[in-house]
């Protein structure tokens, strides 16, 4: 192994971890999309290797879904920038040669199986087991450190029972070592509240609150990725360094806190990046993902009962299906619905959907009726200039493997109306393209007018309350469907004399952009309405005023 890292481009994120690393003893580090989070636990691996030789670590991922399609493929990308090759100096599922140069960690798995082994030019070796809390237990396992990524998606209470337990030993050997039994989190920003805030709190005990100052920062790069005049840009720019300078992250007690976006890696990912980026993503999900905001659920919303934590789970995984990919990460990024656990393939779909000149959303749900469920189990969207016929292809290609082609349509009130300029409506369209794919098609809604929002409040907060019994119990799969979840959280809502409505001025004042647009929440609302509103009839004025 020829370590080239001493001609690699550290970014602000990853060189402030890296020169405070030695003092580290746990970290939380909430870093949007494009941060380089992949990168530095390639590079924390390798640190281990260095410092603490035959040490048995691992790996955790809510899913370990999540850890063969978005952790690993990066960080195995960035152990061979790091010098590491793949059967040589790092294994996969497999044993090291067995020879007199290799040395195996103090702790050696009975199997391979879900395991990393890096071992260093003198054949030292240091271990990595792949955990996740929908599959491979930790218990019985002995670890020197804990690494985990995507942290908001972990249930803390069963990893405080389980994994943390397991972080023991070995005192004899790396006792001096400041990073022995670490666990380092790395995360995209959670909804809501998080443990992983709590972690700030030496920050805020001398008055630093970095939610108020990133706020600020936040505003400013966010105009500046809506101006596109250079020279505008420029003095945005300029006001942003001095506040990205008064974000000084460190350790305190051997623990560590950091926030950082996507602004921060800018040199490597250059500025077309960003604005690819803004142009195809939701406003209220760049704001997330891309800026690293800090977001809850709004007061007083149109779904006051939706709780993510209750109705929502982590998706379903086949892994079955995944195994046979024998971590060929240019498959597993590219999979389809043969991975969803949650999606039957025997089983008709359910697509909601939501127009407009900005953005086009569908939702897609799949009953089970002897369970009485019905689930939230994929959402797409476009962007313009891309239109509702790639959104359909979207569909059409990640679906082109379930089996029977039924599908069922719920648009709302727009899609029954003729396009301009064209003799279809926007429901004959997606017909016409889904039909030429093999799918059967019914449309359950064909009126030119939408229903009244009180009604579809009063039936959304009955199944959500879960005590009706001729209601369904409704999930949200929030790997999934994050974006439908996030604008469910974020729709307002107002009182109109004692009805109940959406707050749409945000869609309707903003032109380009809908970072509050509530237009992913409709396309749910049209199959909910539609397919479950008979169920209430003569029950309305039993139904709770929920807005207070």
């Amino acid at each position: 192994m020829e370590t080239q890292s001493s001609s690699l481009s550290y970014n602000r994120p990853q060189t402030n971890f890296k020169l405070n690393l030695h003092k580290m003893s746990s970290s939380s580090n909430i870093w949007g999309r494009g941060t380089g989070k992949s990168f530095i636990i390639a590079d924390l691996m390798h640190t281990v290797a260095q410092k603490m030789p035959r040490s048995t670590w691992s790996i955790q991922g809510a899913t370990f879904q999540q850890l063969l399609t978005r952790t690993l493929p990066g960080t195995f990308e960035a152990l061979e920038l790091l010098g590491y090759e793949k059967d040589k100096d790092y294994f996969v599922n497999r044993q090291p040669p067995k020879n007199n140069s290799v040395t195996l960690p103090y702790y050696k798995p009975l199997k391979y199986d879900n395991y990393i082994t890096l071992k260093r030019p003198d054949g030292y070796c240091v271990g990595f087991m792949l955990l996740s809390q929908d599959r491979s237990s930790s218990r019985g396992n002995s670890t020197d450190g804990i690494i985990c990524d995507e942290s908001l998606l972990l249930n803390i209470e069963e990893f405080n029972q389980q994994v943390v337990f397991t972080n023991r030993g070995h005192e004899n050997y790396f006792s001096k070592v400041k990073m022995h039994h670490a666990i380092f989190h790395f995360s995209s920003m959670p909804p809501g509240d998080s443990f992983l805030f709590k972690n700030e709190a030496y920050y805020l005990e001398k008055g630093f609150n970095i939610s108020h100052i990133r706020n600020k920062l936040i505003d400013i790069q966010l105009e500046f990725c809506k101006v596109k005049d250079p020279k505008i840009r420029l003095e945005l720019y300029d006001e942003m360094l001095p506040i990205m300078d008064k974000l000084q992250f460190y350790v305190h007690k051997g623990l560590y806190y950091s926030e950082y976006n996507i602004f921060d890696n800018l040199e490597n990912l250059t500025l077309r990046y960003i604005d690819d980026m803004f142009d195809n993503t939701p406003e209220h999900i760049f704001l997330v993902e891309g800026l690293n905001k800090r977001v809850s659920k709004i007061v007083n919303g149109f779904y006051p009962t939706l709780n993510r934590n209750f109705h929502g789970y982590k998706g379903k995984f086949n892994y079955n299906f995944l195994d046979n990919l024998e971590f060929n990460f240019e498959k597993l990024i590219s999979v389809d619905s043969r991975q969803d656990e949650d999606c039957d393939p025997e089983q008709p779909l359910h697509i909601g959907l939501d127009f407009g000149t900005a953005i086009n959303w569908m939702v897609v749900g799949q009953e089970l009726r002897k369970n009485n469920e019905f689930n939230f189990i994929k959402n797409f969207y476009v962007k313009f200039p891309k239109i509702i016929d790639h959104l359909v292809q979207e569909f059409i290609k990640y679906y082109t493997h379930h089996k029977r082609k039924m599908i069922y349509i719920y648009p709302d009130a727009q899609g029954n109306w003729r396009q301009p300029n064209k003799d279809e409506t926007f429901v004959q369209t997606i017909v016409k393209l889904l039909k030429q794919a093999g799918w059967q098609t019914v449309v359950v809604n064909e009126k030119r007018y939408n229903k009244e929002q009180n009604d579809t409040h009063l039936l959304w907060s009955r199944i959500l309350l879960g005590r009706d019994a001729q209601l369904p119990k409704v999930g949200f799969n929030l790997i999934n469907c994050k974006e439908l979840i996030y604008s469910m959280e974020q729709s307002p809502a107002f009182d109109d004399n004692g009805r109940i409505k959406k707050n749409k001025n945000s869609e309707k004042s903003l032109i380009n952009d809908r970072e509050k647009a509530t237009d992913a929440s409709d396309a749910a609302d049209q199959i909910i309405y539609y397919k479950y509103s008979h169920l209430l009839k003569g029950a309305t004025n039993r139904l709770p005023i929920l807005l207070s």
